[in-house]
């Protein structure tokens, strides 16, 4: 069935069966311009402007989601982006989700800690997200690996590579390392950095 949304923050239009199982086939355009209005329906802390399209499919009892997002400025539990792209799917969204996105952005803000440049990938389920990102700070290019473990309390990120490079200089990461949060505080354990370069 045809659907036409238009309220003071969002515009959705496009078409979409239900199945008897609740699970949608379609696509929709959406424009969301105030994406701080639609946050207490939704759960999750976020503000500026996306735009692009949903299509959503379902195979069995599973619901799949493709989705194609720019916006000028786009912010999330605290991680601010401007001119963001997010791409890719997610797979099985109501029972074991499995995202296979890719966020690009010309400039990221995660608390204080600018980046710039930033090409990410996400994949895999999130008990264990695998994780790859490449981004430029002050001039220097990092390069960073790791797997997310978001199911279980507290988090874990296991980080598996880490390189700067700037000019003939560069600095990785020694071996693998996990960095647990808890409750607001993030634990690093002692960590050894392999310099080299002129």
């Amino acid at each position: 069935e045809a659907l036409n949304l238009a309220l003071d923050a969002l515009t959705l239009k496009g078409d979409a069966t239900v199945e008897g199982a609740g699970l949608i086939n379609g696509a929709f355009a959406i424009d969301a311009r105030n994406l701080a209005e639609i946050a207490p329906f939704v759960g999750i802390d976020m503000e500026g402007a996306l735009a692009g399209t949903l299509r959503f499919a379902a195979s069995g009892d599973r619901q799949s989601l493709a989705v194609a997002l720019t916006g000028p400025s786009f912010a999330v539990e605290g991680t601010g982006f401007d001119g963001v792209a997010i791409t890719g799917t997610i797979a099985d969204v109501f029972g074991n989700t499995m995202p296979n996105l890719r966020v690009k952005a010309a400039f990221a803000d995660f608390d204080g800690f600018d980046l710039e440049a930033i090409d990410a990938t996400a994949q895999g389920p999130l008990s264990a997200l695998n994780v790859n990102v490449k981004a430029q700070r002050a001039g220097t290019a990092i390069a960073t690996r790791a797997t997310l473990r978001l199911e279980s309390k507290p988090n874990v990120i296991s980080l598996a590579a880490l390189e700067l490079s700037r000019g003939d200089k560069s600095a990785r990461l020694a071996s693998p390392v996990d960095i647990t949060l808890d409750d607001g505080r993030i634990l690093i354990p002692t960590t050894r950095i392999l310099a080299g370069g002129g």
